[in-house]
């Protein structure tokens, strides 16, 4: 029994410690994330409301009961019934109706607004935790040449070419060096957090980073872009769907203004009337009703109309606006993705000719034990130059991440 409990413990480990890409934790946001369901449960709502006023408004049902009776030729009125349906306009009911399911896909592009913004947020989580990782492990093998260099002081001392100085520096190095793994490794906290509370799950739940990333590659036209997120992006969309909500809203204050036809009938219970001989006496009565609602006060529709033509406005310049931030911050992520590449190009020159400067430099010091601290720094900037790469091909898959948050797949 202990041992089967051991081994469920060990198979649970080896399954949370499994690698997960990007893909797989935005299909685990979407199916677990509550703020998503929150929205969807919003849109269904919304799409009920539709079937609230596509039917005839409920009949109406009266009783009443003479308090004083009223005698008449046929008999003593004593009760009433009477019931009465009103008729709108089919056509305003169905614009009604359709002006409420537009406004449901409205609602229903705000899940797809928050689904792109989720994404952009793990993808962000993801990357800045690759960063971390792969700093680490640059971190670790920086150690190793350190310690290599260390066995090389020593060996100069023995020897009497070297200072002990020089174990010194390289062994304060060592320390400030597994100090900065301590320190990734605290730092991997914040977006493993980010990403497991995007998850709903929780925030400890470790993440195991699976892809090997080289630069991003941004083929985007600014003019494709424009037109792809004028009629994709869900915001776009969402206003769109709005303007047609005002729009069915004019259509349905027009058919307002007509006359609303009602029917109804009322059944009269009558007594007979004592001392009274003939055929009709006491002989229940039945009334037919129609009624006409004739629309005399004009101006609230006027000012109606005037109302929903000023959201129709109004939602024109949020689209323009919404477009316009859109292109610009892409635009931005352009012209600093093109710098990244610029960096990156600088930095791999920089790595070959540090290289070369570190190789004369060790055999400079192997053979006369001088140039130690030249030796030193060059190493440091070594590790330096790959922490700069490294941070610009991170860079330049979060600036992708960033245009990918304006476009829908």
């Amino acid at each position: 029994m202990k041992k089967t409990i051991i081994t469920a413990i060990i198979l649970l480990t080896i399954s949370q410690l499994k690698a997960q890409s990007i893909a797989e934790l935005l299909q685990l946001a979407e199916q677990n994330n509550l703020a998503l369901k929150a929205l969807d449960q919003e849109y269904y709502a919304a799409r009920e409301k539709g079937a609230q006023v596509s039917q005839l408004p409920d009949p109406v049902v009266n009783v009443g009961v003479f308090a004083l009776p009223i005698e008449t030729r046929l008999g003593v009125q004593r009760v009433r019934f009477g019931a009465m349906q009103t008729f709108p306009n089919r056509e305003q009911r169905i614009a009604k109706e359709s002006a409420l399911n537009y406004q449901a896909n409205a609602k229903g592009q705000r899940r797809a607004i928050e689904q792109l913004n989720l994404n952009f947020q793990i993808k962000k989580a993801y990357y800045q935790l690759y960063k971390l990782e792969q700093s680490k492990r640059i971190v670790e093998r920086n150690i190793r040449i350190m310690e290599a260099m260390n066995q090389l002081t020593l060996s100069k001392v023995e020897s009497g070419k070297g200072s002990a100085a020089d174990v010194l520096k390289v062994s304060l190095k060592l320390q400030e060096l597994e100090k900065q793994i301590e320190i990734l490794e605290h730092q991997k906290k914040e977006p493993t957090t980010i990403i497991n509370q995007l998850l709903e799950r929780d925030f400890a739940t470790p993440i195991v980073v699976s892809d090997t990333l080289e630069l991003a590659v941004l083929n985007y036209n600014i003019d494709t872009l424009a037109n792809e997120i004028e009629y994709t992006h869900p915001l776009m969309k969402m206003y769109s769907f709005q303007k047609e909500v005002s729009n069915q809203n004019l259509q349905a204050n027009q058919l307002d203004k007509r006359p609303v036809i009602s029917a109804g009938i009322d059944y009269i219970v009558l007594d007979k009337i004592d001392n009274f001989d003939f055929a009709r006496n006491g002989r229940d009565a039945i009334m037919l009703k129609a009624a006409v609602s004739i629309p005399i006060y004009k101006d609230k529709y006027g000012a109606k109309e005037l109302e929903e033509e000023l959201k129709i406005k109004a939602l024109t310049t949020k689209q323009a606006s919404a477009k316009s931030q859109f292109l610009g911050a892409i635009n931005q992520v352009l012209i600093d993705f093109e710098s990244i590449k610029l960096n990156l190009e600088l930095y791999q020159t920089q790595i070959r000719t540090t290289k070369g400067i570190i190789n004369v430099l060790e055999t400079q010091y192997s053979a006369e034990g001088k140039g130690f601290d030249e030796l030193l720094q060059m190493q440091l900037s070594l590790v330096n130059y790959d922490l700069q790469i490294l941070a610009a091909i991170v860079k330049s898959h979060i600036a992708k991440a960033e245009i990918e948050r304006y476009l829908v797949d």
